[in-house]
């Protein structure tokens, strides 16, 4: 076949393959019922709240930052984690940085959310394919980092570990989730030296248009969250 044929049969094959891909709900609760069947119960006024303000995250823009301060039992962690597929799902963010206390912890969760991807790979089966070099070799899809075909990534942190550079080639992180970074022993000066990795070396390394997510429950009068929640903090005040 020319060259003209051979094009046109490859736009019937791409459109043959986009109408079997299904399509999900676009409202964010309908969209977290069917794909996450099992978020439904317990779903709160507290869920829905925090799925539409994720949902408001638009590119260019930067939010202000959204704290949910839930208790023990309330989905915290997966809620959080199911919002890294959303906003990749989407393609409203390029980078996104998941906080935890150890980084043991933050790359547990960043399997989870590789977990989740793969979970809803029928509807978004280039999120749930990995970035491959031009040789073919994946650039990224190991304990700590997700990267994407549809240009998503996502890169584990913990707090434990020597601050470092935080770039992926030319993206600067565009949205940071920080998950249950109190403990409930923290002295006095572990809050300190948390804030300052805060506020010195993670929150400098976002975009201009990062979005801020935070999920913890408050276990300690002086922790971070409860600085932030009371108003003593002097970052994140939006």
């Amino acid at each position: 076949p020319s060259a003209y044929e051979q094009l046109k049969l490859h736009k019937l094959k791409y459109h043959a393959q986009q109408r079997a891909i299904p399509q999900a709900p676009d409202d964010p609760i309908d969209w977290i019922k069917t794909l996450f069947p099992q978020l439904d119960k317990p779903f709160g006024t507290r869920h829905e709240e925090f799925y539409n303000h994720i949902d408001s995250i638009q590119p260019g823009i930067k939010p202000p930052a959204f704290f949910a301060v839930w208790a023990r039992g309330g989905t915290k962690s997966t809620s959080a984690e199911v919002a890294n597929v959303r906003v990749g799902a989407k393609k409203v963010r390029k980078f996104g940085l998941y906080i935890r206390r150890t980084q043991d912890k933050a790359n547990q969760s960043v399997q989870n959310i590789g977990e989740k991807i793969e979970q809803v790979s029928c509807y978004y089966p280039l999120l749930a394919s990995r970035k491959l070099s031009k040789y073919g070799f994946s650039q990224g899809w190991r304990a700590d980092m997700l990267r994407c075909e549809n240009g998503f990534n996502v890169l584990a942190l913990g707090l434990d570990v020597p601050p470092r550079s935080i770039k992926l080639g030319n993206y600067r992180p565009d949205f940071m989730v920080f998950d249950d970074i109190d403990s409930i022993t923290d002295s006095a000066d572990t809050v300190r030296k948390i804030i300052d990795i805060i506020t010195k070396s993670i929150l400098p390394a976002g975009s201009n248009d990062v979005a801020v997510i935070g999920i913890q429950n408050l276990i300690h009068p002086d922790s971070v969250f409860s600085q932030i929640v009371d108003g003593r903090a002097d970052f994140l005040l939006d």
